[in-house]
């Protein structure tokens, strides 16, 4: 199944538009009558009664393009990475990413607080440990590594 097909979406959204553009409720349930067939295969066909009707049957006829037939297509293409094993990755990377941004923002916390702070770079130049590992600050050495 493709994801999408502009000449399908057209065909298929023919009624809705239809729906849209009737300014009478009259308008409104014939154009519902010529689109019965497709407005009950997505569950989208329901009397209209008024024009605020005809709009939330529209609403309703956009939100099953735009959510549910796509999501479709989006568990198609998620299975497929979790198949190849690509998924998972994608998973522990964004966990790894999540505990950088946390490591980060603890250790700024710290600073702001006056519980840690890194140790100017010119008051470091006589410091063999820091011409060794530059990360090193007073209370340990940082190495973190942050890639994307």
């Amino acid at each position: 199944m493709q994801a999408w097909d502009p000449a399908l979406f057209q065909r298929s959204c023919s009624g809705k538009y239809q729906i849209k553009r009737a300014s009478t409720i009259r308008e409104a349930q014939a154009a519902v009558l010529e689109a019965s067939p497709k407005l009950s295969m997505i569950g989208g066909l329901a009397p209209v009664k008024s024009l605020r009707g005809r709009d939330t049957l529209v609403d309703s006829i956009g939100s099953y393009y735009v959510y549910d037939r796509m999501q479709t297509a989006v568990n198609q293409f998620k299975e497929g990475l979790g198949t190849l094993g690509v998924l998972e990755k994608m998973h522990n990377k964004k966990a790894e990413e999540e505990q950088a941004v946390c490591f980060w923002r603890d250790w700024l916390n710290d600073v702001a607080a006056g519980e840690a702070f890194i140790q100017p770079e010119e008051d470091r130049k006589g410091d063999p440990e820091a011409r060794r590992n530059p990360g090193v600050c007073n209370w340990g050495v940082l190495n973190p590594t942050v890639r994307f």
